[in-house]
């Protein structure tokens, strides 16, 4: 498996959205803000969060594809 970063994981998530949901890539990029990698000590089961500025079925959009993706991707390089 090839190595993930944070802005990586950003860029997936808007994919997914853009594709599944519609609407532009960068306003997606937008509304999920930074990902956030994590120590894997303090955080075993995934090492990178999300802290979306999106509401309402936007953030449910977002909350829905950042747990898909972190089922197939859960660790992220620092």
């Amino acid at each position: 498996m090839s190595q993930v970063g944070p802005s990586d994981i950003a860029v997936m998530l808007a994919d997914m959205l853009a594709a599944a949901v519609g609407g532009p890539k960068d306003r997606w990029l937008e509304l999920i803000g930074p990902v956030e990698s994590l120590p894997v000590w303090n955080a075993v089961q995934s090492n990178w969060r999300i802290t979306p500025i999106a509401t309402g079925d936007e953030l449910s959009a977002i909350n829905t594809a950042a747990e898909l993706l972190r089922a197939q991707q859960p660790f992220v390089t620092s």
